[in-house]
């Protein structure tokens, strides 16, 4: 702990001095905005570079949200804050498989969270009664001592049964190793509860053997040599929006096969929109 504590740099910002900053540069753009440059000519800046990024430095991420893209994030960094996250430019969107990987909306938006002033960035211990809302910060490694000692007191009086290991969250994606190496501890004191299914398709499990037989599936691709597509509340274009998304890889094969797609939800989505897709919201009620 001591070492991921210790290789871990955070720029604090408070939500008064954030909205105090943007106040100010938003003041600023717009004065900018009405000011009469009197030069003949404009500074070059190279092909593919905005102005601001000849002081910012770039350092790269990734999205780690629970659609699984995992794109990747250029990540803007000026005196020590990131001030914005944007794609990469260089790739050549004509081929499919070696296009650019653009994160969607979430992805971009991934400062805010970084920054949002109700993240927890250290342990916090509860010293009044519930729902009080009374915390104090504690060290790492009396929050690690306070975990043990109660999963060994659980265990002792309840049994190993007694421990459930939650599967996912909204970012797990972030850490797929320490998955792992939590199930390997809990397992070396005696096991825990697991899970069955997921979140994600444990309906699927119950219903697709009555209609198809069998959890047999197929890819996406194969989208391009079919004529009809349905899909029963598949909302593509608002879960799997990204350029490493499933919904790229919807369009592209649609865009080879031109097959029709009806889509069978209570909403009309994006998905029925950007899909040019035949609506059936009547067929979601049974």
């Amino acid at each position: 702990m001591s070492k991921i504590k210790n290789n871990t740099s955070i720029t604090e910002m408070s939500r008064r001095g954030f909205i105090q900053s943007a106040a100010v540069i938003s003041g600023a753009a717009a004065v900018a905005g009405t000011v009469s440059l009197p030069f003949a000519a404009n500074a070059q800046i190279p092909q593919g570079i905005r102005p601001d990024e000849t002081s910012e430095t770039i350092k790269y991420s990734a999205c780690l949200v629970n659609c699984g893209s995992r794109c990747p994030l250029k990540v803007h960094v000026k005196d020590g804050v990131i001030r914005r996250i944007s794609n990469e430019t260089m790739y050549d969107d004509s081929t499919f498989g070696l296009h650019q990987i653009r994160p969607c909306l979430r992805g971009r938006s991934v400062r805010w969270k970084t920054y949002n002033p109700d993240r927890l960035k250290y342990p916090m211990k509860r010293v009044g009664k519930r729902g009080e809302g009374k915390f104090e910060r504690i060290s790492w490694d009396e929050a690690t001592s306070i975990i043990a000692e109660k999963l060994k007191y659980t265990i002792e009086k309840y049994g190993n049964e007694s421990i459930y290991y939650q599967y996912g969250t909204g970012s797990t994606g972030a850490n797929l190793h320490g998955r792992t190496a939590c199930k390997r501890l809990l397992s070396t004191v005696g096991g825990f509860l697991s899970d069955y299914g997921t979140y994600s398709y444990s309906q699927l499990t119950g219903i697709v053997p009555y209609v198809y037989g069998d959890m047999l599936e197929s890819l996406l691709t194969e989208i391009e040599n079919s004529d009809l597509v349905v899909m029963f509340g598949h909302n593509l274009a608002e879960t799997r929006m990204s350029g490493g998304g499933q919904f790229y890889e919807t369009l592209n094969a649609l865009d080879k096969s031109k097959s029709k797609v009806i889509i069978i939800d209570p909403r009309r989505t994006d998905s029925v929109t950007t899909l040019g897709a035949e609506w059936d919201p009547y067929l979601s009620r049974y």
